[in-house]
């Protein structure tokens, strides 16, 4: 990228970083899949804030989205309770998910993230 057009070297480093990083989260994640495919990968629920995990998520794959000419929106629910999840696990899910989305929306196409509560059995 830099031989063919090296007007823009801060534009390549940021997306050669970003696409680095998102390589070293998948063999991350990977690598935890097949320790807890073996047993071997703990479970450590935690009190969990979703919408702040979708927010990280969401600003983190923003770039690479504008990139493939996507837009990106995260709607929240205010106020939405903490969940008792592992917040890794929860990760990687939202991780594969948004992966998968800017993968696959044609160019010109949205991506939408949402949190929300539901009830079950008069629980939320």
């Amino acid at each position: 990228m830099l031989e063919k057009q090296p007007q823009n070297p801060g534009q390549y480093a940021q997306h050669l970083k970003r696409e680095t990083d998102r390589l070293a989260r998948l063999i991350e994640d990977l690598l935890y899949l097949s320790r807890l495919d073996q047993g071997h990968a703990p479970f450590n629920p935690v009190a969990l804030d979703l919408n702040r995990l979708a927010q990280e998520f969401v600003a983190d794959r923003a770039p690479l989205a504008a990139d493939r000419q996507l837009t990106i929106t995260l709607q929240t629910v205010e106020q939405l309770p903490c969940a008792l999840a592992d917040e890794q696990m929860t990760g990687q899910v939202l991780s594969a998910i948004l992966t998968n989305a800017l993968n696959y929306t044609p160019a010109g196409g949205s991506i939408l993230v949402s949190t929300q509560m539901e009830e079950n059995k008069g629980r939320i």
